[in-house]
């Protein structure tokens, strides 16, 4: 529906693909009761993810290595909170933070990450007047003003307490990731002033991190895009515990 017909506070926040002719947006208030919108935008075909035991915002492409186009639902398992979801024309199942898939026909797979911003509505409706946000008329029967996770992220309490968790942030502290030739690196999204350009080191490769108001561009050396997502810290820490990168900036 258009913008203007989404009746939500400012507050609520929203994963925003804007990189076509046209701007969509998935809000939070609807994802964390359904976890994944399977969508096409632009002619593309992809996954709108959240998980809301680790805060996990993340859009894949749904085109597989063998060029079909999956559509996934909840599995309703999860590994260190994190959501496994699940592909209905095989039933292989995948881990959300990663997009690998851990078992069935497509297992050692991974799914291509697409590019999106976390805005609020307020944010939104200034930046993209235009935009269309998905409609509450899902065909479910959900109090869509209602958050049954309500105090989850403020709290230091886990619904299901991980197996590690890493000092150096608080557990549930919102980071940006994203992965330089092979190696996930995390940074906080508290660190992260709008209008300001951070340059940092991943793998060897340096990383250029620009903010515009509140959408942020990672960049290569090359110029190449690197696509990010959000997670809380201790999602990543548990995830990346051998491999991962915390940069301060």
């Amino acid at each position: 529906v258009p913008i203007g017909e989404f009746d939500r506070p400012d507050y609520v926040q929203v994963i925003v693909l804007a990189d076509g002719p046209g701007v969509r947006a998935y809000p939070y208030n609807i994802l964390i009761w359904h976890e994944i919108v399977n969508d096409t935008v632009d002619g593309q075909p992809v996954a709108v993810t959240f998980c809301p035991l680790c805060g996990s915002a993340i859009v894949f492409d749904r085109t597989l290595p063998s060029g079909e186009v999956a559509t996934f639902g909840v599995s309703g398992a999860l590994i260190e909170s994190n959501l496994v979801m699940f592909d209905r024309s095989t039933e292989t199942l995948s881990q959300q933070s990663t997009g690998e898939a851990l078992a069935g026909a497509l297992v050692g797979q991974e799914l291509d990450r697409v590019q999106f911003q976390r805005l609020t509505l307020g944010e939104l409706r200034e930046r993209y007047p235009e935009a269309q946000v998905l409609s509450e008329q899902t065909g479910h029967e959900r109090t869509y003003g209602r958050n049954p996770y309500s105090g989850y992220d403020e709290s230091d309490e886990f619904i299901f307490a991980p197996s590690f968790t890493d000092g150096r942030l608080d557990p549930k502290e919102i980071v940006v990731v994203f992965e330089v030739e092979g190696t996930p690196a995390a940074v906080p999204w508290r660190s992260l002033s709008p209008g300001e350009t951070y340059t940092t080191s991943v793998a060897g490769e340096d990383v250029v991190l620009t903010k515009d108001g509140s959408e942020l561009t990672i960049t290569r050396s090359s110029g190449e895009t690197i696509p990010f997502y959000f997670e809380m810290w201790f999602s990543f820490a548990v995830q990346n515990e051998e491999d991962g990168v915390l940069l301060e900036l």
